[in-house]
């Protein structure tokens, strides 16, 4: 058709509205047999549209790698660059980078292009870890925004993303909350587990003992390694709390039915676990604010009891009401758990209760804490001798 049009007068060097030439439209589709034809017909390859694009720009675009090099090996610039309407440069690398076209941005390279930053993006993009490692090596930086890491991880390109954490520079704009929601979204646990460890060395977040145990349950998760899950769950220190739901989420997304059952019953016994834990804990204030030292000690006796915040006046007036009732062995009892009193000097009655016992060894752990100040009768010598044996053998 081209032929025929010329051999009716019509110009090779005719421009549209835009100031396209048939070169121009040519290149556009990577038909570099119909570039090579105008080009023997006098048609300038070099020339360039009203919004100053040339042929080989809309080549660059196209992808052909073929188109491409015809036109470099006829004049074209591998720093060709127009200016659009905001007065930016987007130079030829930038069209081939945006458009992945790696083949292209290869060439340009090897054709002396100084758009290095372009094509590093492209490369990491576009999971080129070769060319990318060479951009580096060439002085390319990426850009500082943390884009590359953020293309990186939502590719899926744990290799990429770890060559990137390495070289450090992308997470002095990169937080994990940047991606966190699409990470886990999508499944890609090795990356979201890269992350979570390169953030922590890289804000310096104190280790903590279940960083390794939730690492390990994320990845089993994913990879539906039940018998890993369950040793993990059941013989090393519980995961966080936001582990789970996000190893539930891995499970749902790789399709592993059975790790997700596991993760959902581990959940639901955490839940009775906690509820048992706040049940106890609502028992043993009850108790103490009953004086119903019986509960207590039962409760005691199933188990740690969470610590109640006491104040000393509050410490003090339970271990009083205690001795309203089995007095010796309330108050060993209290002794035991770590209650010990705070008396004000002057508390006389509580001292007296306590001599009226006569509970030698009471006595000599309440003076151990510094609790019986005087003593209303002086001790004979030999009853002195025996206090400090049972205080060393007691306290």
């Amino acid at each position: 058709m081209a032929e025929l049009l010329v051999q009716h007068g019509v110009s090779v060097h005719q421009t549209n509205d835009e100031g396209h030439t048939a070169v121009h439209l040519a290149a556009q589709n990577g038909q570099l047999a119909m570039i090579q034809w105008f080009h023997n017909k006098g048609a300038n390859l070099l020339v360039r549209n009203h919004y100053g694009l040339s042929p080989f720009l809309f080549a660059c675009s196209s992808g052909s790698v073929e188109t491409c090099r015809f036109f470099l090996d006829h004049g074209a610039s591998a720093n060709d660059h127009y200016s659009n309407e905001y007065g930016n440069k987007i130079a030829a690398m930038g069209i081939a980078s945006h458009q992945g076209h790696i083949a292209v941005v290869e060439l340009l390279l090897e054709r002396g292009s100084n758009s290095l930053t372009n094509a590093l993006s492209a490369a990491v993009q576009h999971r080129r870890h070769d060319l990318a490692r060479q951009l580096v090596a060439r002085g390319a930086e990426l850009p500082d925004e943390g884009k590359a890491i953020k293309f990186a991880c939502l590719n899926n390109d744990l290799d990429m993303v770890n060559w990137l954490i390495e070289l450090g520079d992308q997470l002095k704009n990169f937080t994990l909350e940047d991606v966190r929601e699409d990470v886990i979204k999508q499944g890609y646990a090795s990356v979201y587990v890269a992350l979570l460890k390169a953030e922590r060395r890289w804000h310096s977040l104190p280790a903590q003992p279940w960083h390794d145990t939730a690492d390990q349950l994320l990845i089993a998760s994913a990879q539906g390694d039940v018998t890993k899950m369950k040793h993990i769950l059941t013989h090393s220190p519980p995961p966080d709390s936001q582990t789970i739901p996000i190893a539930q989420t891995f499970a749902k997304q790789h399709g592993r039915l059975e790790a997700q059952l596991l993760l959902s019953r581990h959940s639901q016994r955490a839940e009775r676990l906690k509820k048992l834990a706040e049940d106890r804990e609502e028992a043993i204030n009850k108790a103490i604010r009953n004086s119903d030292f019986d509960m207590i000690r039962g409760l005691y006796e199933q188990g740690p009891v969470p610590g109640v915040p006491w104040t000393p006046e509050q410490r003090n007036d339970f271990f009083r009401s205690s001795m309203n009732q089995d007095r010796s062995a309330n108050a060993h009892f209290l002794l035991d758990i770590g209650l010990i009193p705070q008396y004000r000097p002057n508390d006389e009655y509580v001292q007296s209760l306590v001599e009226e016992l006569k509970d030698s060894r009471l006595i000599a752990r309440l003076r151990a804490h510094g609790f019986i100040y005087k003593e209303k009768v002086k001790p004979d010598p030999a009853d002195a001798v025996n206090q400090a044996n049972i205080l060393y053998d007691t306290v």
